[in-house]
């Protein structure tokens, strides 16, 4: 059954009740000798109507929270990913957790730069921090374009997301075309299949599970 019809049937049972209800309540009036207006029949079965109408039954407010829900899973993969997903994944430097990295202060990016060793055996310096092991050189770019102050989780979320929206992605994230989305952004954290930047990168098998666990729709 698709969401959609979920909400059909729902929707016709609640309906299903109030008329019930509509009914039983103006048959105890007429009863009880009280005469319906002319105009409270007239709401009552307009209220009606428009509850029974198909066009109003708000799928575009299903699609909504299935789209939400799908940013939040992403958003839950690419830290799944990145190794972050753990709580304190927010104040995560580069290592962490076996190294025992991290920061307090959310007030700005750490800015606070480590050395590691690719596969292919290069020395890299990196200010990977936060629960998207978002640098330096990104924090300074992407959030002035967006409003963004600070450090904190909310801030991080967004800046994540504008990434990927920049990437093209958060369409088809929106719709659950994961697979799409994945491809698009996965030059932006090296963790995501097909990044090519010689370090550990995750199966997408792997990663759709992770998506699926944290509540994400597929197309």
């Amino acid at each position: 059954m698709t969401s959609q019809e979920g909400a059909a049937y729902l929707i016709a049972g609640v309906a299903g009740v109030l008329l019930a209800a509509w009914q039983r309540d103006n048959i105890a009036a007429m009863v009880g000798g009280d005469t319906l207006q002319e105009d409270q029949t007239a709401n009552g079965l307009q209220s009606l109507g428009a509850l029974l109408d198909p066009t109003s039954w708000g799928f575009e407010d299903v699609a909504q929270t299935q789209a939400q829900a799908n940013r939040r899973a992403m958003l839950e993969t690419i830290a799944y990913a990145e190794g972050t997903q753990k709580e304190g994944g927010y104040y995560a430097l580069f290592g962490w957790p076996a190294k025992g990295r991290s920061f307090f202060s959310t007030l700005d990016h750490p800015r606070r730069m480590f050395p590691y060793t690719d596969k292919a055996g290069n020395t890299i310096q990196t200010s990977a921090a936060g629960r998207y092991q978002i640098t330096k050189t990104t924090f300074d770019d992407v959030a002035p374009r967006i409003g963004v102050r600070d450090f904190t989780p909310a801030s991080q979320d967004a800046i994540a997301l504008e990434l990927i929206r920049q990437r093209g992605a958060l369409p088809d994230v929106d719709a659950g075309r994961f697979a799409d989305a994945i491809s698009k952004i996965r030059r932006v954290w090296a963790s995501l299949p097909g990044a090519g930047y010689n370090q550990p990168e995750r199966d997408i098998n792997t990663l759709a599970l992770a998506y699926q666990r944290a509540g994400g729709n597929f197309a």
